[in-house]
């Protein structure tokens, strides 16, 4: 029996290397799986309206005003000195405000320790905060006046990572 030729094992190699290639993107399609790239844009536009936050709270020392409208208006250079840190809106907003990737207008708290901002997540309906079956997706922006507190106590100390803005979910994708 003849050996195989070294073109032959070659081309099965390259067959090989572009089947798995193929597979491997194939798993991040968003024909398969839209909710996931949308998720994942989700993360990135509260990722950005976090930073917006702390921005305008650094550049204007204060707090946006609370109602969504007014929050995000402000964010977008609608404020006493006309600073910009928020770019536009990437979904077209909606009479009741900025809206997430699922056109859902988002839902802004401001507590004592500081801004709570909601996606309502894929299934467009704001969940219980505390349901573990919910779909919704936050992110938390310390206040100002949190901020000076721990800064009084520990002036040369980071915040820990339980303080930083980032967007969590509060159940599982869809």
């Amino acid at each position: 029996m003849e050996a195989p030729s070294k073109s032959f094992i070659t081309a099965l190699l390259l067959i090989g290397v572009l089947c798995v290639g193929l597979y491997i993107l194939g798993q991040g399609s968003s024909a398969d799986n839209p909710s996931h790239t949308r998720a994942g844009r989700e993360r990135v536009n509260l990722t950005e309206i976090a930073s917006a936050v702390r921005n305008f709270q650094i550049e204007l020392n204060s707090e946006p005003p609370v109602p969504p409208g007014q929050f995000f208006a402000s964010l977008r250079g609608s404020n006493s000195k006309g600073i910009a840190v928020l770019g536009p809106a990437k979904v077209p907003d909606s009479e009741a405000g900025r809206c997430d990737v699922w056109r859902t207008p988002y839902q802004v708290f401001l507590g004592g320790d500081g801004w709570l901002i909601r996606s309502a997540g894929p299934n467009r309906v704001f969940d219980d905060l505390g349901d573990k079956r919910s779909d919704d997706m936050t992110v938390f922006v310390p206040s100002l006046a949190k901020n000076r507190a721990e800064q009084a106590v520990a002036p040369n100390r980071s915040l820990p990572p339980s303080q930083n803005s980032t967007p969590s979910d509060q159940g599982p994708e869809e």
